[in-house]
C-alpha cells in the first residue's frame, strides 16, 4: 500500500475538505509555509474506545469524526441544520458512512498509483485549491447563524411576488414559506460570500491579457460565480 505518497505543493498550501475525513500530513518549507503533503490515512492496530470504525488498518477516531460533523453543521443553512437535528442519529450515521467510503476509495486510489499520473496530479491540485477556498471561506463565515435567516418582510415580499406560482405548483402555505426561507437564506449566504471574496480580491493587483482573452473567446468581465459547496 502506497500510503505515504508525497505530493509537491506550493508553499503555503494547506488542503482542507469540508465534512471530509481525508487527512493530510504536512511538511513545512524553509519559509514556514507548507511545502508538501502526504495522503497518509491514520493507521490503528485494532478498534478501540477512541475509534468509531476501522477500515483495514485505518481508523476513524471520535475526535476526527466530531470535527468533521461540527464543520458540516457550521456550514449548513439554519433550515437545513434544523432538518439534520430533527433526526440527528440518522444524520450522524450517514456522515460516518461517508467517511468510511472516503477511506476505502482514497486507500484504493493510492494503492493503484492514481496520483502517479501527471493529469491526475493536475486535477488533484485543482481540487485541493478549491477545497482550500471553501475551507477558508467557511472559517470566516459570520458566527451568528441568524445573519442569513429570512426576515418576515422578506418572506412576505417573496410570497407576494411568487405566491401564484407556488399555488400553481400545488404548494400549500407552509410549503411555500419553507421554500422561501430556504431560498432567501441561500441567496443571503451567496451574497455574503461574493462580497467577502471581492474584498479580499481588492488587495491584489490583477492584470488580464485582453488580447489572449479575446483569442480564447473569454469575456473581459465575468459574472461572479458562487463557489461550489457553499
Amino acid at each position: 500500500m502506497k500510503k505515504n505518497m508525497i505530493i509537491a505543493a506550493g508553499a503555503g498550501l494547506i488542503v482542507g475538505m469540508l465534512g471530509s475525513s481525508i487527512f493530510f500530513m504536512t511538511a513545512k518549507s524553509a519559509t514556514g509555509g507548507v511545502d508538501t503533503f502526504s495522503l497518509a490515512l491514520p493507521e490503528i492496530k485494532e478498534l478501540d474506545k477512541d475509534h468509531l470504525a476501522k477500515i483495514e488498518n485505518y481508523g476513524i477516531s471520535v475526535e476526527d469524526y466530531t470535527n468533521a460533523y461540527d464543520q458540516i453543521k457550521k456550514n449548513l443553512p439554519p433550515e437545513q441544520l434544523a432538518g439534520v437535528m430533527a433526526n440527528e442519529s440518522m444524520a450522524k450515521a450517514e456522515i460516518l458512512e461517508t467517511m468510511i467510503n472516503q477511506f476505502a476509495v482514497v486507500a484504493t486510489a493510492i494503492e493503484e498509483g492514481f496520483l502517479e499520473d501527471e493529469e491526475n496530479i493536475r486535477l488533484f491540485r485543482n481540487a485541493a485549491h478549491q477545497a482550500l477556498f471553501q475551507l477558508y471561506v467557511a472559517k470566516n463565515l459570520p458566527e451568528d447563524p441568524n445573519q442569513f435567516v429570512a426576515s418576515q418582510p422578506e418572506i412576505d415580499q417573496a410570497y407576494a411576488q411568487y405566491g401564484a406560482e407556488f399555488r400553481a405548483r400545488g404548494m400549500n402555505a407552509q410549503q411555500s414559506k419553507d421554500f422561501i426561507i430556504a431560498q432567501v437564506a441561500q441567496q443571503k449566504r451567496q451574497r455574503w460570500i461574493i462580497d467577502f471574496v471581492s474584498k479580499i480580491k481588492e488587495g491584489f493587483r490583477i492584470e488580464r491579457n485582453d488580447d489572449l482573452l479575446k483569442e480564447q473567446n473569454i469575456s473581459a468581465v465575468g459574472m461572479p460565480i458562487p463557489p461550489m459547496g457553499q
